[in-house]
């Protein structure tokens, strides 16, 4: 846990935190002792721990907030911190979903302080849909509190509900930034090869720690709502860290071998995330890419021309397809932004 603040919790306030797993209100609950959840009916009813949560006073949203102001103000007179996911439900990834008003509507009823706590780890660790806990590290940073007269956000509660999750989500992406290195997703990622041979298994490990750098550098260079095309003779290792790490990106991949591509487009995470598997390079030119990723050596010159598109931002050459940029990409209105021996990076030029 991160408390930079020092927070103790001993001055009643809302705690609010993105929600990706039921894991959330167990690290959550282990901040302090007197904190009264408002929580959805699945958990208010849940098999598992129901009974203890109502025994604790928890709050069933779905009764309505406005019906529950008087419930609510006797626990924030007794003492207790109310807590609360915005989002409403848990989501499958890290991507923070809008914020619902409930919680803001409180805290100006009952002139709270808001306390933001990020939570990361638990979408990769148990996602909402799953069963299995995957090993990984949990953590959470508490942010400054926000005080009902804080100005840099609107007195409505309404307008502060639009406000706080946008700087909430400015917050978990700096964190993340913060915590996931080159290596984050390679669990994740190995597992999806596991079963798939033991050669392929070891050949995907091999790559990705071999390369695990300007993997990264791909990762920071493209836009986490990006369209991109990739051109491979890989196993669509990249693909699914690019997928990974940015649910919004939107990915064409072409893989040269037939036998490979038939295998990952049977994957689980092209089914949870944004991935085509193309057939051929030519279908992939309808997709108007903002990246242009090529890791296969037998592209040519004509088709290389072909994938240039006014919407192209970036043109990475990775691993030996390299030997590429003897042809006159550079011409083509790109300027080189980054060089190592395993990688090139076009950007286009700025007018």
């Amino acid at each position: 846990m991160i408390n930079e603040p020092k927070e103790d919790f001993k001055k009643q306030a809302i705690i609010i935190a993105n929600h990706t797993s039921f894991l959330d209100i167990i690290a959550i609950g282990m901040l302090h002792p007197k904190i009264i959840f408002l929580v959805n009916d699945w958990v208010y009813n849940s098999p598992v721990f129901g009974k203890a949560i109502q025994l604790a006073g928890f709050y069933p949203v779905s009764s309505g907030i406005e019906n529950g102001l008087e419930h609510l103000k006797k626990k924030v007179e007794q003492g207790y911190t109310l807590m609360a996911f915005p989002e409403g439900t848990r989501s499958k990834t890290h991507k923070i979903k809008r914020f619902h008003k409930g919680a803001f509507y409180l805290a100006e009823q009952f002139n709270l302080d808001i306390i933001p706590v990020l939570i990361h780890g638990n979408s990769e660790v148990i996602p909402k849909g799953e069963s299995m806990i995957r090993d990984g590290h949990i953590t959470l940073k508490i942010l400054d509190r926000i005080t009902p007269e804080d100005s840099r956000f609107s007195n409505n509660y309404s307008q502060r509900a639009k406000q706080i999750g946008a700087y909430f989500r400015t917050e978990f992406s700096a964190f993340r930034k913060e915590r996931e290195g080159a290596t984050y997703f390679h669990n994740i990622l190995l597992d999806e090869y596991r079963y798939k041979g033991d050669t392929l298994y070891q050949n995907v490990k091999k790559d990705i720690t071999t390369h695990k750098d300007i993997y990264k550098m791909v990762l920071n260079t493209v836009g986490k709502k990006s369209t991109i095309v990739h051109l491979s003779d890989d196993v669509g290792q990249l693909d699914f860290l690019l997928a990974l790490d940015a649910v919004d990106r939107k990915i064409i991949s072409y893989i040269e071998n037939t036998e490979y591509r038939t295998l990952v487009k049977n994957s689980f995470i092209p089914n949870s995330r944004n991935i085509t598997f193309a057939d051929s390079i030519e279908a992939t030119l309808p997709f108007k890419a903002n990246a242009l990723i090529i890791s296969a050596t037998n592209i040519t010159e004509a088709q290389l021309k072909l994938m240039i598109q006014s919407d192209l931002n970036h043109l990475i050459f990775l691993k030996e397809s390299k030997h590429l940029l003897a042809t006159n990409t550079l011409d083509l209105g790109f300027d080189c932004t980054y060089q190592t021996e395993n990688m090139t990076i076009l950007s286009k030029q700025l007018k």
